[in-house]
């Protein structure tokens, strides 16, 4: 069980916002918070509330919500109570500012920082999104966009100063990825001719169907569907 000794550079930003917040401008933020559905992604979470949070901009709610969202996976998979993790961020955070000239930062502020964490980990809408985020992204790999180019390759004889007689259609599928833990951005390229069109078709079809067949379950449970279709 490993101790958390330093926060990543995209979360920095969002739990200093957080030390350096008000009570009053997080309450306003939680009272949105708990009174929005349940929905896909702290960024989707943070776009959903950050109209009712005037102190914030959407990229600070974006920021805090994303920031404190990456605790709720991190405790699960190290095993820790959400009180270690909060001791540890706090930690951490505290360091960060004694090697900062930035007076904003007040150690006094130790108390309400570990209780604003304390109070967002445990909010139902923030884990919910956390989770979902974390589920969807547990492979090596994550789809982010495809396309694909079509062309005429003509087959040349052995005389390739001679019109060519022969020609396939070729098609070039792109596909653009996260890769690993970093999520370092890679792309892939296949060739593909036209049984593999309809076999790519015809595999993707399925997957719609699944989903539908799915989604009519999730309803008849009463679950709610997290969807990345309106992602940001």
């Amino acid at each position: 069980m490993s101790r958390i000794r330093s926060i990543p550079k995209r979360y920095k930003t969002g739990f200093e916002l957080l030390w350096k917040m008000s009570d009053t401008a997080f309450t306003v933020l939680y009272k949105a918070i708990i009174s929005s559905p349940l929905t896909f992604s702290p960024v989707r979470l943070a776009d959903t509330v950050s109209s009712s949070v005037v102190d914030l901009t959407q990229k600070e709610v974006r920021n805090i919500l994303t920031s404190v969202g990456s605790l709720i996976p991190l405790i699960e998979r190290e095993r820790k109570t959400s009180d270690k993790v909060i001791e540890e961020i706090t930690e951490v955070i505290k360091e960060e500012i004694s090697k900062s000239n930035e007076s904003s930062l007040d150690e006094s502020d130790e108390g309400r920082f570990k209780q604003a964490l304390e109070t967002l980990i445990g909010c139902e809408q923030l884990y919910y999104a956390a989770k979902s985020v974390d589920l969807i992204t547990e492979a090596e790999n994550i789809f982010i966009s495809a396309k694909t180019v079509a062309d005429i390759r003509p087959i040349f004889s052995a005389d390739v100063s001679a019109t060519p007689k022969a020609g396939m259609i070729v098609h070039t599928l792109h596909l653009h990825f996260h890769f690993g833990e970093e999520a370092e951005h890679r792309d892939i390229y296949m060739a593909m001719d036209g049984n593999d069109i309809k076999a790519l078709k015809a595999v993707i079809e399925r997957a719609e169907a699944k989903g539908k067949s799915l989604e009519g379950l999730l309803n008849k449970t009463g679950m709610t569907k997290l969807t990345q279709e309106d992602r940001s």
